[in-house]
């Protein structure tokens, strides 16, 4: 999966997910504002599944409280997905992957 963005990007920030699994966050150079995660090296193929739930996403990202919160356009779905880890463990365990 790869993020559209016409640029560079100035600032990488790279953790371990509950997972275990190396998760890489990508910021403009000037907002720093997240503008895509790595979803295929967080969910290791499962990408594609998880934007078959966005709804998901929009109902769980309130109860997050692990990191701060990034505002995050993944291919244009818009005002959909503010991306959080505990977001995506919860997804994760509700889709059962």
């Amino acid at each position: 999966m790869s993020c559209s963005f016409t640029g560079t990007w100035s600032l990488r920030s790279t953790f371990t997910s509950p997972f275990g699994h190396t998760v890489t966050l990508l910021y403009r150079d000037t907002a720093k504002q997240l503008h895509c995660y790595n979803f295929t090296r967080l969910l290791h193929g499962y990408s594609v599944t998880l934007l078959r739930h966005c709804t998901l996403i929009r109902k769980y990202w309130k109860v997050a409280t692990m990191l701060p919160y990034y505002k995050c356009n993944l291919l244009h779905l818009h005002n959909v997905t503010l991306l959080h880890l505990y977001t995506i463990t919860l997804i994760h365990r509700y889709i059962g992957t």
